[in-house]
């Protein structure tokens, strides 16, 4: 008699029983989004750049930390991004102390596609890019900078593995280019290629 009367609670609905507990809501039972249905992110990049080292070696090498926010259609893979970036390097030359310090603001489309329910994100993204550059030096205390700023466009392209809760860890690449600057009266660009490793929060 006990296992016929536990068979037919196990079938029965208790969703009226439940719903005469005070405080009980059935909504509250729903299960919380999925990495998949969270269309918005927040991601940072720590990687280093290749500058074109003819114009700006020993400085050639900037670390790059970068800020993006993304964003994605519903139930698509486009979406759009924005974002802004500093590199920083600095080294000697001829007894000089010199210095690189960028800053970079972009935004563009991007394109995600879901992989193994959602938690492997290939990606690539696009659009223009503004980029400030600073290259100073100094030497007995007397220091000589000059600035310069230039449009460019960048391209963008990586993976990223999503846990659940929405954080996720990937690697990506991303590359500058069409840019023109003057520093000290010496025509060149501050065009890129930057390998990093990024890190992301789903809201």
């Amino acid at each position: 008699m006990l296992l016929i009367a536990a068979a037919l609670l196990a079938n029965a609905d208790c969703t009226p029983a439940l719903a005469a507990i005070p405080g009980w809501d059935p909504r509250e039972e729903q299960a919380s989004p999925t990495p998949d249905e969270r269309r918005s992110r927040l991601t940072f990049y720590f990687g280093v750049r290749s500058l074109d080292e003819d114009y700006w070696s020993p400085l050639h090498e900037p670390i790059a930390l970068e800020a993006s926010f993304e964003w994605r259609l519903p139930d698509s893979p486009f979406g759009f991004e924005v974002g802004s970036s500093i590199g920083f390097d600095e080294s000697t030359l001829f007894g000089i102390d010199v210095s690189l310090l960028s800053f970079e603001l972009y935004g563009g489309m991007r394109v995600t596609a879901d992989l193994l329910e959602g938690r492997l994100r290939p990606y690539l993204g696009l659009g223009p890019t503004l980029i400030y550059a600073d290259l100073s030096g100094e030497s007995g205390g007397v220091t000589v900078s000059d600035d310069d700023v230039s449009f460019g466009l960048y391209a963008r392209g990586g993976i990223t593995w999503v846990f659940d809760g929405g954080f996720g860890v990937g690697l990506d690449y991303r590359k500058v280019f069409g840019t023109d600057v003057s520093l000290f009266g010496v025509e060149g660009d501050i065009d890129s290629d930057q390998v990093g490793l990024s890190l992301g929060f789903a809201f």
